[in-house]
């Protein structure tokens, strides 16, 4: 990759992908930049409990990196990396970073509570912050956006899709979904309790009957009696909402216990490979995920996804273990598309126009989203896709100009 420029960070040294080694710059290198050089600070977990998704991030940072050549309007883009895995060293460590390396921009991050810490700090610094995953509501500010943007989806656009997830289905079968019943089952945390209450508006709003809400701990090590209540209440609906290893752990059970309700839809992205090896292809098929978009999206729906899948198998050898990459990958081009239209500035008056001036439509970049904002700072061109289990895979159904498949009900 080797057009990508790093310096080291707060936290940790620079990996260069190219050459495999490590290279710490001097710590003393004075704030305010290069006027000819945009640096943006990336911040994640690379080597935490959110290494996982860290780790994904930074491959798909490096990627739209690579694709513009490290270059807007004139200028040479750099990456400085920062390592943390506490709110309050991201917080600190993203102050630092800004003090000490003439910090332009601040891009992140997988994890709510991260990104929430990185873009006060940012914000405190006033320098603009790009948030590239992260759901949760509450890291834009109410009124008008001064310093914190994202190009992802917030948590209420995630869970608006279940109702198209939810329609598709009944109408497949030919019934209204009005009249049905729902159990909803959720891991316990801010983010996962507060996507419960939402889906239970939508489901509220679509006339399905919410029989009850179960919550679990995200540390629970016994889902069988969770498992039993859910196969009790019998619901024609079940609305899950997991993390990865969470989601195992409680499909395990419910297999255990035959669960078969006339659609079972978890809202979180599947881990393809860890599910089926867990799971198998007969408890998954037909299964529905709402999900970030998939790799499998219709180019014709999604501008760019099969230069995005050629430049990962050349850089890593293989394909994409997740849609996780494909996702800060977007997010990223999307920020590189702002600073285009800023003309390379990056001062935050700069920054704020080319937000409000931006104006891709869906399926403008490679996850199938686009970029319009409202006045909060928030992407409204970006959208979940439904996806389904099928064959032991799965495959994007929904919405129908990137879908791969039909949707297989019944």
């Amino acid at each position: 990759m080797k057009h990508i420029v790093r310096r080291a960070a707060i936290g940790a040294c620079a990996l260069s992908l190219a050459s495999g080694l490590t290279a710490c710059a001097d710590s003393s290198d004075e704030a305010g930049g290069d006027d000819d050089v945009i640096t943006i600070a990336v911040v994640a977990d690379r080597t935490g409990g959110l290494a996982f998704f860290g780790e994904r991030a930074q491959q798909g940072w490096d990627l739209a990196l690579e694709a513009i050549d490290a270059e807007i309007a004139g200028h040479k883009v750099e990456y400085v990396e920062v390592q943390c895995d506490t709110p309050a060293n991201c917080g600190a460590d993203t102050t630092r970073v800004i003090n000490e390396k003439g910090v332009d921009i601040v891009m992140g991050t997988p994890g709510s509570a991260l990104a929430l810490a990185i873009a006060e700090a940012a914000a405190r610094a006033e320098v603009p912050y790009f948030e590239t995953a992260s759901l949760v509501n509450t890291l834009l500010p109410d009124g008008e956006a001064e310093y914190i943007f994202r190009g992802a989806m917030d948590e209420t656009q995630l869970n608006a899709g279940v109702r198209p997830a939810l329609e598709a289905w009944y109408d497949a079968l030919g019934e209204d979904v009005a009249g049905k019943t729902a159990v909803v089952v959720n891991e316990s945390s801010a983010a996962n309790h507060n996507a419960a209450e939402l889906q239970k508006s939508i489901l509220d709003e679509m006339g399905v009957e919410v029989l009850d809400q179960f919550e679990y701990e995200v540390d629970s090590t016994d889902f069988a009696p969770l498992a039993a209540r859910v196969k009790q209440a019998d619901a024609d609906i079940v609305l899950e909402t997991s993390y990865v290893a969470d989601m195992i752990a409680l499909n395990t059970e419910l297999s255990r216990v035959k669960l078969d309700p006339e659609v079972h839809v978890i809202v979180g992205a599947p881990s393809p490979t860890e599910q089926a090896e867990a799971l198998g292809a007969d408890y998954l098929e037909g299964v529905v995920h709402v999900t970030f978009p998939s790799l499998d999206v219709n180019e014709e729906g999604a501008q760019g996804i099969d230069e995005f899948l050629s430049a990962y198998r050349e850089e890593f050898g293989e394909d994409p273990d997740s849609s996780y990459a494909l996702t800060y990958y977007s997010s990223a081009r999307i920020l590189f598309a702002v600073l285009e239209l800023a003309d390379g500035a990056t001062d935050a008056e700069s920054f704020r126009e080319a937000i409000a001036q931006i104006d891709e439509p869906t399926g403008s970049f490679a996850n199938g989203w686009g970029a319009k904002f409202d006045e909060r700072g928030q992407n409204q061109n970006a959208a979940p896709d439904t996806v389904q289990w099928q064959g032991g895979q799965v495959c994007t159904v929904l919405p129908a100009e990137a879908a791969a498949c039909e949707l297989e009900v019944g």
